[in-house]
């Protein structure tokens, strides 16, 4: 190369300076390429994370739908539980109803069967009272007072008991012939 006082020609820099701009071009090829490359990576991950973005969003709004519709269905489901649980307490209480009914008629009974017992004892007692021999010793033994009370007594037991006579035949027959039709709903019938 060739000099002169300091100065440099451009033959004598010319091999040297290609090789500097060889080096800076291939750098600056290298770091575009870089820079290209980092800007791909990079648009390739904001397209992936967008993608992410919107199928999560897809995902958000599916299960959204699936929830609202489980809410619905729970809702219904609750009514008609509701609706049912109703009908059972109605149907217990109808039939809580007929059994307070049979039981007070069962007690009318009964205790229409006992009145009706002890008013036939008072009556066989005094049928037999009145079949055992009187003397007329023993009538004049008899004090008037007693004699007195005993008729009122006699009387008052016959009169009750031609009154529970026929007032028991009635309630035994009425309330002995109730039934109770399980194809009706519950509902009692009077048979005849």
């Amino acid at each position: 190369s060739r000099r002169w006082r300091g100065i440099y020609t451009p033959s004598s820099t010319c091999s040297h300076g290609d090789n500097i701009a060889a080096q800076v071009h291939a750098e600056a090829e290298r770091k575009k390429e870089e820079i290209r490359e980092r800007a791909e990576r990079q648009l390739a991950a904001e397209l992936e994370r967008q993608a992410a973005t919107e199928e999560e969003r897809e995902r958000l709004r599916a299960d959204l739908v699936r929830q609202e519709t489980e809410r619905k269905n729970a809702s219904q489901r609750k009514r008609q539980l509701a609706a049912k649980l109703k009908g059972m307490e109605n149907k217990l209480l109808k039939g809580g109803q007929l059994l307070d009914k049979a039981a007070t008629q069962e007690a009318e009974l009964r205790k229409a069967k006992q009145e009706l017992t002890r008013k036939q004892e008072a009556e066989r007692r005094m049928a037999n009272e009145m079949r055992a021999p009187v003397s007329f010793a023993s009538l004049h033994a008899i004090e008037p007072q007693q004699l007195r009370r005993q008729r009122r007594v006699l009387a008052w037991n016959l009169h009750a008991i031609e009154q529970t006579q026929s007032r028991g035949r009635r309630r035994v027959d009425g309330v002995g012939r109730l039934k109770f039709d399980f194809h009706t709903g519950g509902r009692s019938s009077w048979s005849t």
